[in-house]
């Protein structure tokens, strides 16, 4: 090996060292800090752990690998999930860097792909949250990379290597066989007598069965009967089904041609162009024309690839731009070669080319890395930036303070679902305190609450649950106050009012957390005095502050730095304490005032947003959580409900109670009617409490006595109705009929009542579009904890 060679091989790896320091420490930089993301995010970051499935084709490879991150001893389960996805899209941009410079192409040429990839929109946010799509770049870039040193060196183990490559990623997400095809044309059109030699057939052959036999592990983990199962499959069969996504075919080509043409390729092609950018964009065309007339087998590997994975986009629904993962790989390598070749360095010879391209960087080349990584950089960061996303670590954590051994949690949707089942599966303190997902069903949900086990709910679970005879309080939710000073981002305003006393309630982590606010007092413990303080996030010291029994006040200007720290308020702030309250004033409106404890307002940087809250600091100290696009409800009351959709006349005494829901749910628009009958030894004094859904009900009540009377007018409407024969609400001194008709618009319609004790016996009918008994129910409130529903149903838990 001469002498030059080796040096070139050096400043290559010092070049991919470089590369993979910058990608790594922006990833770092912008990582989501722990759970959050969304829906299959979530799922994907405890999946690793608990070594269960995914959605088909359950991606195997990536779980596998998510479970040997779950074992770094750094952050949370969720953050090495997160860091995974970081460290394969280094991987995939050092893999670009090679295969650009495998076609000939600089190293500041293959730079400005490797990075013009790293810091594209859709694959950089792919890189800071747990997903499949950089595990799917990196093994497609691998896989491109030395199916092309292959064609350099025309050693057998170079195209071992990219069959294996793409194998693996077929365990990861399917996408990779639409790159196949321009991977086997590339082949067949370099040397073709060598790849068809029965050797290399056959180790190919058994390569490609090792690859497919990834998916064993769905069939293994449904044998042992492991928890967090999206895929199954007992059979080959239901393995099949799974490695082919059938149960998503229903998604897969069935775009009409006019959908294609006027919306499938319209999105795609907006979607490739905001991913490379107006400086990747036409490099890469360049880069193609380039390939098509220096090496054409190059540019039908990478036209091919880019193609076949857009034409699958274009036919099948889904997360477009994490399908069109292996398209951008395609692209930027294409990009990498469209640099080289506008900077000038390009070489007549295909045989200088294959030989390793052009010496040195030129000036032109070095000038294109700087402008795509800057662009790149410049137009993607604020949109992948998620150091600070910590809402969701935050909120679960303060709802499982809140939750008591055994309470169960209301399914409410995939993304809400997902959120809870992180907490449960990932975290081995919820682990411990049996804390259940309650299937999204009111009977089970009536069965787990009847056992007197606490059941809470997110809003359309609260709604569902309401309809069908719960009663739900709203849940306050609330967190040490260090938490929230700790998460807040550099340069947030920060006023605290505190009243003498106050102090007690702090903990040794909450006055430790006023250092972060630049405040230098000590408010911990047996402090007699109040504390006023204006400070800011991130400051080391110089806060507004004073320590006094009573009578102490700071006050900053708009504009005008705050104390020491350096920094300006964004409004004029003013935190005042005197002998019988503390309060914080922002702009001349007072936002927070306490007898007793403490009140803070946090106001973001450039006074955006301001939050306030009063603080009972007799205890310890803990901030209200905002749960207002989360809402939490409790129940405190739960139905027994009995179906009775077009089934006659049916006794529905076991759902008797103070409060009775009649509801009916209709499939189509339908005029309704629902009767119920209730009768006791007292009078029920029957009353309208509300209504809830669509339409607007046409409510009845009639009320009878024991007076001869009113015997003789229940009588007669028991006969219009149809109630024959009915001794007890004959005999009982006190009746009540209660009716509604109502149009419910093929949705629902729920119409609850009051009564002044539990009936003593019920009937009740109700007419629907279909004949189901569960489209129309009676369910009666009863308080958790007061008597039994039967055995609780089945939830699930981990």
């Amino acid at each position: 090996m001469s002498e030059t060679r080796l040096s070139g091989r050096w400043r290559d790896a010092l070049t991919l060292c470089g590369l993979a320091a910058l990608a790594a420490l922006v990833y770092a930089k912008t990582l989501f800090p722990d759970i959050g993301g969304g829906g299959d995010s979530v799922k994907f970051q405890y999946l690793g752990k608990m070594l269960g499935t995914a959605h088909p084709p359950g991606y195997p490879l990536y779980v596998l690998l998510g479970h040997v991150f779950s074992w770094l001893p750094v952050g949370s389960v969720a953050y090495r999930a997160n860091l995974m996805s970081a460290v394969f899209g280094v991987v995939a941009a050092l893999a670009v860097y090679l295969a650009v410079r495998e076609i000939g192409a600089t190293r500041a040429a293959a730079a400005a792909a490797a990075l013009g990839l790293a810091f594209g929109r859709a694959f950089w946010a792919k890189a800071v949250v747990a997903e499949v799509y950089t595990l799917a770049g990196a093994l497609t870039a691998l896989s491109l990379w030395t199916v092309l040193r292959w064609a350099t060196l025309r050693t057998d183990r170079w195209l071992y290597a990219s069959v294996a490559f793409a194998s693996l990623a077929f365990g990861n997400h399917l996408s990779i066989l639409f790159v196949v095809p321009s991977l086997v044309a590339f082949v067949l059109l370099t040397d073709w007598r060598r790849v068809l030699r029965p050797r290399v057939m056959a180790a190919v052959a058994a390569i490609v069965l090792a690859g497919a036999a990834q998916y064993g592990y769905v069939w293994l983990r449904t044998a042992q009967g492991a928890v967090a199962l999206e895929a199954t499959a007992r059979s080959f069969r239901e393995l099949v089904d799974v490695v082919t996504a059938r149960r998503f075919a229903a998604d897969m080509f069935h775009y009409t041609a006019g959908e294609v043409v006027h919306d499938r390729v319209p999105e795609s092609l907006a979607s490739l162009w905001r991913e490379l950018g107006w400086t990747g964009a036409p490099l890469a065309a360049i880069g193609l024309v380039w390939l098509g007339r220096r090496r054409p087998s190059a540019f039908v590997l990478l036209a091919g690839a880019l193609t076949g994975v857009v034409l699958l986009v274009l036919n099948v629904f889904g997360d477009m731009e994490g399908f069109l993962t292996p398209a951008y790989v395609a692209a930027w390598i294409a990009a990498g070669a469209g640099a080289h070749a506008l900077a000038g360095g390009v070489r007549a010879s295909r045989n200088a080319l294959s030989r390793g391209g052009t010496r040195g960087t030129s000036l032109a080349a070095a000038a294109i890395l700087v402008l795509v990584a800057a662009v790149q950089l410049r137009a993607n960061y604020a949109a992948n930036d998620h150091h600070r996303r910590d809402f969701e670590r935050r909120f679960l954590t303060a709802l499982f303070d809140r939750l008591p051994t055994g309470a169960g949690i209301l399914q409410e949707g995939y993304a809400i679902d997902q959120l809870v089942l992180y907490k449960l599966y990932a975290e081995d303190d919820a682990l411990t305190r049996t804390i259940s997902m309650v299937p999204r069903d009111p009977e089970r949900a009536a069965a787990f609450a009847g056992d007197g086990h606490p059941i809470v709910a997110f809003d359309s679970g609260a709604a569902l649950l309401a309809d069908h005879g719960f009663t739900l309080q709203p849940v306050a939710l609330d967190e040490p106050l260090y938490m929230v000073l700790r998460s807040l981002p550099a340069g947030t305003v920060v006023a605290i009012a505190a009243r003498p006393g106050a102090a007690f309630g702090f903990g040794p982590d909450d006055a430790a957390s006023l250092a972060t606010l630049g405040i230098e007092a000590t408010f911990y413990g047996a402090e007699r005095r109040g504390l006023v303080a204006i400070g800011v996030a991130g400051a080391a010291s110089g806060a507004l502050e004073q320590l006094a029994p009573e009578n102490a006040d700071v006050a900053v200007e708009s504009g005008v730095p705050i104390g020491g720290t350096g920094h300006p308020a964004p409004l004029a702030v003013r935190a005042s304490l005197s002998a019988d309250a503390a309060a914080i004033a922002v702009g001349g409106e007072e936002r927070a005032r306490v007898r007793d404890g403490l009140a803070l307002v946090i106001i973001a940087a450039g006074g955006r947003a301001v939050s306030a809250a009063r603080i009972d600091a007799t205890r310890a100290v803990r901030v209200p959580v905002d749960t207002s696009d989360l809402p939490v409800f409790r129940a405190t009351t739960f139905g027994r409900c009995v179906s009775i959709g077009n089934q006659g006349w049916t006794d529905v005494s076991r759902a008797a109670a103070t409060t009775i829901v009649l509801r009916v749910d209709n499939y189509r628009p339908f005029d309704s009617t629902a009767t119920l009958y209730v009768a006791g030894d007292r009078d029920l004094a029957p009353a309208r409490a509300g209504t809830a859904g669509a339409g607007t009900p046409i409510v009845t009540i009639d009320r009878f006595s024991e007076s001869a009377a009113d015997r003789a007018r229940l009588a007669a409407a028991l006969a219009r109705d149809g109630v024959l024969p009915a001794p007890a609400l004959l005999a009982a001194p006190f009746a009540a009929r209660l009716a509604v008709a109502v149009n419910d618009d093929g949705q629902s319609s729920a119409t609850s009542f009051t009564l002044a004790a539990p009936p003593a016996s019920a009937v009740a009918r109700a007419q629907v579009d279909l004949n189901n008994p569960r489209r129309a129910t009676v369910c009666g409130s009863t308080p958790i904890g007061a008597g039994s529903a039967g055995s609780a149903a089945p939830a699930s838990s981990p």
